[in-house]
C-alpha cells in the first residue's frame, strides 16, 4: 500500500472538520493556508479523542484500548513514523511548529476522563478538566499562530477554560442524558440544588443562580483570555478574535434565555455568525 501523502492527509483532516460541522471551521479559515491546515489537523486529532469519549456501547476495556491507540498515533507522529491520515498531518504540523507533546497527552487524558468521571467536586477539579480538554488545544494553537510574549500562554489557557465553561453551560441537558454533571457539586449543594434536578431538567431559581455563577465565571475567563489576540502574530489574530467573540455571544444568548438550557439547544443563528465573521474579517473584533 502506497504511503499517504502529506497533502492527502491534510485533505482528510479537512473532511473530518466539515463532516463534524465544527463551529471552529469559520475561524480556522481566517488563517493563512499553512497555519490553517495545521490547526485543522489538530482539530481532527481532538475530534478523534472526543469521539472515543462519547461513543456509546463501548466497553471500558475497548475505550481504554482506543485511547491507547491514540497515544500510539501521537507517539508515531512525534517520531515521524505515522501512517494514518491524521497521524501524517499531525507529524507534519509538529515538525513545522514547536508544540510540546505534553499538550496532546493532556488532551487525551481529559477526554479519557469523560468515559470514567461523571462528577466534579469543586471548581478547582472542573478547571483541571477544562484545561485538559480545551486549554491544551488553545496552547497548541498559539504555537501555530506564533507569538513572542510568554504571557500569551497564560491568556490562551484562560481563553480555553472560558470557552469550555460555555460549552458546559450549553450542554447541561445533553450531558445529563449521559449521566454526566459538569457543574461543581460543592456549588450545587451550597445553593440547595439536588443532582436529580440537573438530571431531570427541573429549573428553579436556585438552579438558575448556579448556572448564572458559571456564566459569570466563563465571562471573566473569556474577557481575560481575549487579551491574547493582540499578542499573536498579526496574520493569525482574526482566528482567536472570532472564537472569543462567538463564545461571548453564545454566553449572552444563554443569559437572555434565563439560563433555561433544557427547553432548546441555545446556538447562534446564521445572521449572528455571519455578522461576527464579517467583523473578524475586517478586523473590527
Amino acid at each position: 500500500m502506497a504511503a499517504i501523502t502529506v497533502d492527502d492527509a491534510y485533505a482528510h483532516c479537512l473532511r473530518v472538520a466539515k463532516q463534524s460541522r465544527s463551529s471552529f471551521l469559520p475561524a480556522m479559515r481566517l488563517l493563512p493556508p499553512e497555519k490553517r491546515r495545521s490547526l485543522i489537523a489538530v482539530y481532527a486529532f481532538s475530534r478523534a479523542c472526543d469521539d472515543v469519549a462519547d461513543e456509546e456501547g463501548l466497553s471500558p476495556e475497548d475505550r481504554l484500548r482506543r485511547f491507547a491507540d491514540l497515544r500510539q498515533l501521537l507517539h508515531d507522529a512525534y517520531s515521524a513514523r505515522a501512517e494514518s491520515p491524521i497521524g501524517v498531518a499531525l507529524a507534519d504540523t509538529v515538525r513545522r511548529y514547536t508544540i510540546p507533546k505534553e499538550h496532546f497527552a493532556q488532551l487525551i487524558l481529559g477526554c479519557e476522563g469523560d468515559g470514567t468521571v461523571t462528577r466534579y467536586a469543586t471548581f478547582s477539579d472542573l478547571r483541571t478538566y477544562c484545561y485538559r480538554v480545551a486549554s491544551t488545544v488553545g496552547l497548541i494553537g498559539l504555537e501555530i499562530f506564533g507569538y513572542e510574549d510568554p504571557v500569551a500562554r497564560e491568556l490562551g489557557e484562560d481563553l480555553g477554560i472560558g470557552m469550555q465553561l460555555v460549552n458546559i453551560l450549553r450542554d447541561v441537558k445533553e450531558d445529563a442524558a449521559r449521566g454526566r454533571i459538569y457543574l461543581p457539586q460543592q456549588e450545587l449543594r451550597e445553593h440547595g440544588v439536588p443532582e436529580e434536578d440537573v438530571l431531570r431538567g427541573r429549573m428553579s431559581d436556585a438552579f438558575r443562580r448556579v448556572l448564572a455563577l458559571q456564566a459569570d465565571r466563563a465571562r471573566e475567563f473569556l474577557d481575560r483570555g481575549g487579551r491574547v489576540v493582540p499578542l499573536v502574530v498579526e496574520d493569525a489574530r482574526r482566528c482567536p478574535a472570532l472564537l472569543r467573540a462567538s463564545y461571548r455571544a453564545l454566553l449572552d444568548r444563554i443569559g437572555e434565555a434565563g439560563y433555561d438550557v433544557y427547553r432548546r439547544r441555545i446556538r447562534l443563528g446564521m445572521f449572528a455568525k455571519l455578522r461576527l465573521l464579517f467583523k473578524a474579517w475586517t478586523g473590527r473584533l
